[in-house]
C-alpha cells in the first residue's frame, strides 16, 4: 500500500475483470510487467499494466475500496458466527441470573444477550493478551445483525467498558442491580492462586474454580466477566506459570546486549537439526561455533545428536582453524555441561584463560540462534530433500508443501550425502555478502589482520591443541573389558589375562585422543597405568567367517585360558604370602566352608527327633552326605598332595628287573 492506496494487484482479481490468464502469462513470459510473490500468490504491480488492459480495469482506488469491503465483510461474518454461536448455546449458563428479575420469555431473552456480550468481552480479552488490536468496529456490525438499531458505536464502546467495570448484568438489567457488587481480597487471592498453577488454567476453567470454592464456603460467586477483568488486572501477581526461565527471560524487563566488539572475543556453540530425512525418518544435528563479531562459521560438527563427542570435535575444529581460544564461550545448558568431561575440560579452558558462560537467556546467544534460521532458510532451502524449520517454526515459509516433504521421505538421503550439503552450506554461508558489503569469512579476516585491534584471544600451539582436547572421563572395568558410550555409539576396550587379574572390577580414570585405544589412570594418584586396545568383533555365522575372523576366535579362546592360569598363579601367591605369616591361615575358612556332613545332632535334640519320627525316618539308619570344602581356590600343596596320595605315584623311578619272568 502506498497512501492507502494498493500498487499491486492479484491475478485471480485481473481474471475477475475480464483480463485473459494468456494475457497474463504473456506478460510475465515477455517481462512486461512487474511481479512479486506474497504466501505463494504472485501481484502484479497496478502501474506496470499495459495500458489497453489497464482501461478495462477499475481505478486503484477503486480497487483498493473493493478490497478493503470485501475483507470487512469476511471479518464481520467471522464474528458474527461466533456471536451467533454464544447466543444460541451458551445462555443455560445465565439463566438463573435473570430468573430472580423476571418469570417470562425474558428470562432467556437476556439470558441470550448476556452471552452475546460475555462473548465479546472474551474476544477483546483474547486480543490484548496476544498483544493485538480488537477490530471493535467490525465486532459492533456484527453485533448490529444479531440486535439491529440496539447501540451506536460509541456507545457500543462505553457499555462494553461498563461490563467490564461493574458486570454485564448490570448492564442489561439496570436500576435492578446494584451499583456494583464488590468482592474482597479473598476472591483476589484465589484468582492468583489459579494463575500460579503450571497448569496454565484458562479463564472458563479459572471461573469454575472459583465458583466450585465459593460454592463450598458459601460465599456469593462473581460472574465470569469480573472474573476475567481481575485476570488481567492481577496477571503479574500470578507468579510464573510458563516457568522461572521463561517468565524471568521474556515478561521482564532485558538489558539491551551489543554484539563483540572484535574477533575472537566471543564464541557462541550451539546445535541445530538439519532439516533433511534419511531413511526412517532419522535427521542429522549440525553443531557450529560462530564468532560473535564477525557471524563466521569457524568450526562445526555432524552427529546423529548434539552430544559430548559434537560438541568437543566441533570445537575442536574451530581451534584448529583459527590458532586461538576466545577469551568467552557462550553456550546453553546443555547435558554436557554436567559431565565429568566437560568439567575437566573447563577447568583446563580456565587455566588457560577462558572464560565458559551457561546461559538460559536466548539473547545471550542470539548470534547462534538467529544463523540457524538464516542457514536454513537462506541455504539449506535450496538442497534437494530440504523439509523445513520444524514442526514448531513461526516461520511463514518455513516449511515446504506436504507434497514435497512426502517425495523427501519416499527418496530419503544418505548420511553421507546430508554431510556433504551441510558443508557446501556452510561454505556459502561463510561467503555470502551482507548489507554491509562484507561477508563473515571478509569481517573476520579483516579483524585479526588489523594490528590497530586490541586481541582478547588466546594464541594455542598444535601442542596444546592436543593436549586440550584428550578426552578424560572415568569407567569400570567389567568382565575384562571397559566400555565407554560416546555420540550413540559403543566402544570395547579388552584386557589381556594379566590386565583382568589387575584391573578387572576397578574405577580407572580414562584418557584417549581417538576411539582406537584407551590409557587408563590411577583416579587417586593420576599415574598412566595402562593401555587398552579396542575389541575386535567376529562374524558368528559359519557363512560370514573369514580366516580372520577364526584367528580372532581362537585367540579369543587362548586369552580365556590365560585368564584361568593367572587366577590361579594369582591365587597361589596369595596363598604363599598367607602360609609365610600363619601356616593355618590356608585352611582357616575350610570348617566353616564344608556343608555338615551327619545328622548326630538329631540324637540330641527332642523337637528334631520328634520331626524325623512324624515323616517315618530313623536318623541312625540314615548314611552320612559325602561333602568337600566348597571353596574353589586352589593351593599349590593341595595339588601335590593329590599327586603323592595317587597309587601310580612315586618319587623315584626303580630299574625293573625283568629277568626273573617266564618268556612264554
Amino acid at each position: 500500500m502506498k497512501n492507502n492506496t494498493i500498487e499491486y494487484i492479484s491475478i485471480p482479481l485481473l481474471l475477475k475483470y475480464g483480463i485473459r490468464e494468456k494475457t497474463i502469462e504473456m506478460w510475465r513470459y515477455r517481462r512486461i510487467v512487474s511481479t512479486k510473490e506474497v504466501d505463494n500468490e504472485i501481484y502484479i504491480l497496478y502501474d506496470s499494466i499495459p495500458n489497453p488492459s489497464k482501461i478495462k480495469l477499475p481505478s486503484k482506488e477503486a480497487i483498493t475500496k473493493e478490497i478493503r469491503r470485501k475483507k470487512d465483510n469476511e471479518s464481520i461474518d467471522f464474528f458474527y458466527d461466533i456471536l451467533s454461536e454464544a447466543k444460541d448455546n451458551n445462555f443455560p449458563l445465565y439463566r438463573e441470573v435473570y430468573a430472580k428479575y423476571f418469570n417470562d420469555v425474558r428470562v432467556i431473552e437476556y439470558s441470550k444477550k448476556h452471552a452475546v456480550i460475555e462473548e465479546i468481552l472474551t474476544i477483546r480479552c483474547k486480543y490484548n493478551e496476544e498483544g493485538g488490536r480488537c477490530p471493535s468496529k467490525d465486532v459492533w456490525k456484527a453485533y448490529c445483525k444479531i440486535y439491529p438499531d440496539d447501540y451506536v458505536y460509541e456507545y457500543f464502546l462505553s457499555i462494553l467498558k461498563k461490563a467490564e467495570n461493574e458486570g454485564i448484568e448490570r448492564v442489561l438489567v439496570k436500576q435492578n442491580v446494584p451499583a456494583k457488587i464488590k468482592f474482597d481480597v479473598r476472591y483476589t487471592k484465589m484468582i492468583i492462586d489459579c494463575l500460579s498453577s503450571k497448569k496454565k488454567y484458562n479463564q472458563p476453567q479459572i471461573f469454575d474454580k472459583i465458583c466450585k470454592a465459593c460454592e463450598k464456603k458459601g460465599w456469593e460467586k462473581p460472574s465470569l466477566s469480573w472474573v476475567k477483568l481481575k485476570i488481567k488486572e492481577y496477571s503479574i501477581l500470578g507468579g510464573s506459570r510458563d516457568g522461572l526461565n521463561y517468565e524471568f527471560y521474556n515478561k521482564r524487563p532485558y538489558l539491551g546486549v551489543l554484539n563483540a566488539q572484535n574477533a575472537n572475543s566471543q564464541w557462541q556453540i550451539d546445535g541445530w537439526r538439519l532439516p533433511f530425512y534419511m531413511k526412517g525418518f532419522e535427521t542429522l544435528t549440525l553443531f557450529w561455533v560462530i564468532d560473535s563479531y564477525s557471524k563466521r562459521v569457524l568450526g562445526s560438527f555432524i552427529d546423529s545428536s548434539e552430544n559430548t563427542e559434537t560438541i568437543l570435535k566441533g570445537l575442536a575444529s574451530a581451534v584448529k582453524e583459527t590458532g586461538v581460544l576466545p577469551f568467552e564461550i557462550v553456550s546453553d545448558n546443555h547435558s554436557f555441561n554436567q559431565t565429568k568431561e566437560a568439567q575437566d575440560f573447563k577447568e583446563r579452558l580456565s587455566k588457560i584463560g577462558v572464560t565458559w558462560t551457561v546461559s538460559m537467556n536466548p539473547r545471550r546467544k542470539s548470534n547462534v540462534e538467529r544463523s540457524f534460521r538464516t542457514f536454513g532458510d537462506d541455504f539449506c532451502k535450496n538442497e534437494y530433500g530440504y523439509i523445513g524449520q520444524g514442526i514448531k517454526t513461526r516461520m511463514k515459509n518455513g516449511k515446504p508443501s506436504q507434497e514435497y516433504i512426502d517425495k523427501a521421505v519416499k527418496n530419503p538421503l544418505t548420511r553421507e550425502q546430508i554431510v556433504l550439503i551441510a558443508g557446501r552450506c556452510i561454505e556459502e554461508y561463510n561467503n555470502k555478502i551482507g548489507s554491509d558489503g562484507k561477508s563473515p569469512n571478509m569481517r573476520y579476516e579483516e579483524a585479526v589482520n588489523d594490528e590497530s585491534r586490541k586481541k582478547k584471544s588466546f594464541a594455542v600451539s598444535d601442542l596444546d591443541v592436543l593436549s586440550l582436547f584428550i578426552r578424560r572421563s572415568e569407567a569400570i572395568a567389567r568382565r575384562g573389558q571397559i566400555t565407554i558410550e560416546r555420540g550413540g555409539m559403543k566402544y570395547e576396550y579388552v584386557m589381556n589375562a594379566k590386565q583382568y587379574v589387575k584391573y578387572n572390577n576397578k574405577r580407572f580414570g580414562i584418557r584417549y585422543a581417538s576411539f582406537d585405544q584407551i590409557y587408563i589412570y590411577d583416579i587417586d594418584t593420576d599415574k598412566c597405568l595402562d593401555c587398552l586396545q579396542r575389541k575386535k568383533y567376529a562374524h558368528g555365522a559359519l557363512a560370514d567367517q573369514t580366516e580372520d575372523d577364526i584367528k580372532l576366535i581362537n585367540k579369543h579362546s587362548g586369552r580365556l585360558r590365560g585368564i584361568e592360569n593367572a587366577i590361579k598363579k594369582e591365587q597361589e601367591k596369595i596363598y604363599k604370602e598367607a602360609v609365610s605369616i600363619d601356616p593355618d591361615a590356608a585352611y582357616i575358612m575350610n570348617p566353616l566352608l564344608t556343608p555338615k556332613a551327619d545328622f548326630e545332632e538329631y540324637k540330641r535334640n527332642g523337637n528334631l527327633m520328634r520331626f524325623a519320627d512324624r515323616h517315618g525316618i530313623r536318623p541312625e539308619d540314615v548314611p552320612e552326605i559325602n561333602v568337600e570344602c566348597e571353596k574353589e581356590t586352589k593351593e599349590p600343596e593341595y595339588r601335590k598332595r593329590r599327586k603323592a596320595e595317587s597309587p601310580f605315584h612315586c618319587e623315584k623311578r626303580m630299574a625293573i628287573d625283568l629277568s626273573s619272568l617266564d618268556e612264554r
